[in-house]
């Protein structure tokens, strides 16, 4: 299945929640490098209280990550080391939290601990 075009993360979370909800998914597995977890999980959160669909977000990372590959940044940032991407992350995360693209850790948390196991 193949959810609408989308040019960033959080028009891809919408994209993904709206194709979710026409197929009916309530548990979902999100699979990304681990320094892209926090971010990705940050954009559901939000897109879960923006839109009113709920379901259960399950993040997982390969576990094979060279964390000292080079490789290509997210949206045309050089080439650097996945370790050297964690920082990158945290500044976007600041970012976008900033402008109400996604939503705030406290929420998060509390989806992760409260509500995640309380969808239907």
């Amino acid at each position: 299945m193949v959810a609408r075009a989308a040019t960033n993360t959080l028009e891809e979370g919408f994209a993904f929640s709206e194709k979710a909800q026409e197929v009916g998914w309530k548990q979902v597995v999100v699979i990304a490098q681990p320094f892209q977890l926090l971010r990705i999980m940050l954009t559901h959160v939000h897109v879960m209280r923006e839109r009113g669909y709920y379901m259960r977000v399950y993040p997982v990372a390969p576990n094979n990550v060279n964390w000292l590959s080079v490789t290509s940044a997210n949206q045309g940032a050089d080439r650097v080391s996945r370790f050297d991407q964690i920082a990158m992350e945290l500044e976007r995360v600041e970012k976008y939290q900033a402008t109400g693209s996604l939503a705030s850790f406290d929420e998060l948390v509390d989806y992760m601990t409260r509500w995640r196991n309380h969808i239907d």
